[in-house]
């Protein structure tokens, strides 16, 4: 089987409650799912992810962009680096921060080339300002701020927060103004 997008052996869609999936000695092979996820299997939701694989046979031979055996739609997104940086106050960060976009497995979604990522201040009340390139698109699932700069208070800390439309924001970056 081939699927122009995701889910090349078999797709479940959307958060319908419906019947378990039980296979019975079922062998999911040499499926491709071209420009998406799941190879084999591809759910939209992590919720249809409740069946018996017992029977179920999924070998090395599935393909897809992200999750050659199992892959589900996009749900969140990641802080990959650095996690926590020291920068001085209105000078660009000398270092990238980049955010995936990945499935509820936890899988990169190297199909994603669509999704803004924004960059924000998530302390409000501290008076940081955050400048340069606050939104970035994403490319083969990441995305790469290279231009971020903090307007602060020498010796103060703040975060970053990096969201997009419709998926959970990544965990906070911790930014420390150099005195």
């Amino acid at each position: 089987n081939v699927a122009n997008n995701s889910g090349g052996g078999l797709w479940f869609a959307g958060d319908a409650v419906f019947q378990p999936f039980h296979p019975s000695e079922t062998n999911l092979s040499s499926n491709t799912a071209v420009h998406g996820g799941g190879g084999a299997l591809f759910f939209t939701s992590i919720q249809n992810l409740q069946f018996n694989v017992a029977d179920l046979t999924i070998d090395d031979f599935n393909r897809a962009a992200y999750g050659n055996k199992v892959a589900t739609a996009a749900n969140r997104l990641v802080l990959t680096s650095p996690s926590s940086i020291l920068v001085e106050s209105n000078k660009v960060f000398d270092t990238v921060s980049v955010i995936e976009v990945r499935d509820a497995l936890g899988q990169r979604v190297y199909s994603d080339n669509t999704t803004f990522v924004q960059a924000a201040v998530a302390d409000t009340h501290g008076g940081y300002s955050l400048t340069g390139s606050l939104i970035t698109q994403v490319v083969r699932g990441a995305a790469a701020f290279r231009s971020l700069a903090m307007i602060a208070e020498p010796g103060t800390t703040t975060w970053v927060v990096y969201q997009a439309v419709g998926l959970t924001p990544a965990g906070m970056q911790t930014v420390i103004i150099q005195e």
